[in-house]
């Protein structure tokens, strides 16, 4: 009898665990999904850079059905003019979007100070219910990209930059008895030979933006924290001097000036020859550039399908440049001569400084009626790699292999039919970082030298941001004269460039460039004198 009174408690005590873990697990089991919304995105992008998108938007789709219940509606703009027209537009009509790519180089300065888009701060504190924002997004990382002190947009990076590059064709290089170029020097060479042996090849297509990429960044001066570019015409920039201890904006010259205006600043950076490297460069090579390619629409086609020996990009388009290259000249080979200051090229510790504020952004409008369900759906792209390489890389074994933890490559098909993506408008993350593998091992090495984050040193002026609202008006009037100047000296085009950057500087100024400096100056001192506690 003891015994079977023994045996009916502990079935008794099996039973109401059993039914004490049900109900513990109801909410889970009968919690159902929102009601179904559909968010509207924007990108901008030709075929060559958005391919077979849908399917990949149906996967997630099918995913989440159950949990979030988002469908996706994506307008594609071709072009980058087109999408920055269309955007204004759209903005000022007060249409409805609710995620939309946006950057400095875009309208997002101009948007920021409109208040057009929502503040989103409060969705990345909450790890509770955005897990994957708080994870993916570091506190310092998010101040430095906030724009007046609101984070408007969300900063779109894996590294906190991507090299400069010039790809060439190795091949010919080595056919030349070249080999791997190693500087400006060697490039020069290289172009001089293909332009005096090639029948059939030309040398460099430049594409309506001169050069865009090489020269930018003298290979020869070490970059000095205290000397800021804070405003940049692309061939030339104002240039700010700050106290050793960053406390104070000393002085802000602008090339064109002349060398006398920067005589209180620190070697090299008080020599005229240290700004217009860029400019006198693009003269230099001007006699080696194919001339018909100038004013052509910016586009790395005829590069990949071998018309041309050299072209310009950014370290992470190796892959898919050596894809398209070999594939569609067989025994081509990819070369890479990286543009980046003297620090960087000797591959040390810290030696690129930068304001952590990144080119690319996405942005959730004040005309969005879904701000919680859009951030949802950020949160599920950011809360864990399987999530996150659905969007940056498309469906698992299809259009892309993992290898190992953190590595990939595309599989042996026809391009067509993979899936592509530009994640710099969407999924960008450096917590979600996969490497190329099979990288040639000199490339490798850049690769993980950009990854690294020993590789970067926090700018003093890291959160700045320039309110150009004060100067609007003479902003406006200095952009346009800009325009003028831009590709004829970025391609080389004038005989003496120094004389056309003292030109422009003689123009702006009479565009009213002195009160758009005073301005400038005592913005950049507020900032300093709350983030340092006050001049000295």
């Amino acid at each position: 009898m003891k015994r079977f009174i023994k045996k009916a408690l502990c079935l008794v005590v099996v039973v109401c665990f059993i039914l004490l873990s049900i109900v513990s697990l109801q909410p889970q089991m009968v919690k159902s999904a929102p009601p179904q919304t559909t968010l509207k995105l924007y990108f901008w992008g030709g075929s060559s850079l958005f391919k077979n998108v849908d399917r990949v938007i149906s996967e997630f789709e099918k995913r989440t059905k159950n949990t979030l219940n988002i469908k996706l509606n994506l307008t594609i703009i071709p072009t980058s003019a087109d999408y920055k027209d269309k955007m204004k537009m759209m903005v000022a009509a007060k249409e409805e979007m609710d995620l939309v790519f946006d950057a400095p180089w875009m309208n997002l300065n101009t948007f920021a100070t409109q208040d057009v888009y929502n503040d989103l701060e409060k969705y990345f504190n909450n790890p509770k219910k955005y897990p994957g924002l708080y994870k993916a997004f570091p506190k310092d990382f998010l101040e430095a990209n906030k724009f007046f002190g609101k984070l408007i947009a969300v900063p779109l990076t894996e590294s906190l930059t991507d090299f400069q590059v010039v790809f060439y064709r190795l091949d010919l290089a080595k056919k030349y008895g070249l080999g791997e170029l190693k500087n400006y020097d060697d490039l020069y060479k290289f172009m001089s030979l293909v332009q005096k042996n090639e029948k059939n090849i030309k040398t460099i297509y430049l594409g309506n933006a001169g050069w865009a990429r090489a020269f930018k960044v003298n290979p020869n001066v070490e970059p000095n924290p205290r000397v800021q570019q804070v405003m940049s015409w692309v061939f030339t920039g104002a240039m700010a001097l700050l106290s050793p201890d960053y406390k104070r904006v000393q002085q802000i010259a602008v090339p064109g000036e002349g060398e006398s205006a920067f005589s209180a600043y620190p070697p090299p950076y008080n020599k005229l020859d240290t700004y217009l490297y860029y400019v006198k460069m693009a003269r230099k090579f001007y006699p080696l550039v194919d001339k018909d390619s100038i004013y052509a629409s910016r586009d790395n086609t005829p590069f990949l399908i071998g018309k041309y020996a050299v072209c310009e990009g950014n370290l992470s388009g190796f892959v898919s440049t050596q894809a398209t290259l070999k594939q569609n000249v067989p025994g081509a080979e990819l070369g890479v001569l990286i543009c980046e200051n003297k620090n960087v090229l000797a591959m040390k510790k810290g030696a690129y400084w930068t304001t952590m504020k990144v080119s690319n952004y996405v942005c959730v409008p004040k005309t969005s009626k879904k701000v919680d369900r859009v951030m949802q759906f950020l949160d599920w792209i950011f809360q864990n790699q399987e999530n996150h390489d659905l969007f940056q890389f498309g469906i698992k074994n299809k259009d892309w292999i993992p290898v190992g933890r953190d590595q990939y490559k595309i599989p042996s098909v026809d391009p067509n039919n993979l899936y592509q993506f530009p994640g710099y408008q969407l999924t960008w993350n450096p917590t979600y970082v996969r490497k190329p593998a099979d990288l040639p091992s000199e490339i490798k090495k850049w690769f993980d030298y950009q990854y690294r984050f020993d590789t970067y040193s926090k700018s003093p002026l890291a959160g700045f941001t320039f309110d150009q609202t004060p100067v609007k008006v003479e902003m406006a009037k200095i952009s346009s004269i800009q325009s003028t100047y831009q590709l004829p000296l970025c391609a080389g085009l004038y005989p003496d460039p120094e004389a056309k950057v003292q030109e422009f500087v003689k123009r702006i100024k009479a565009a009213g460039f002195e009160k758009v400096r005073k301005e400038l100056r005592k913005q950049l001192q507020a900032f300093l004198d709350q983030k340092y506690g006050g001049k000295k």
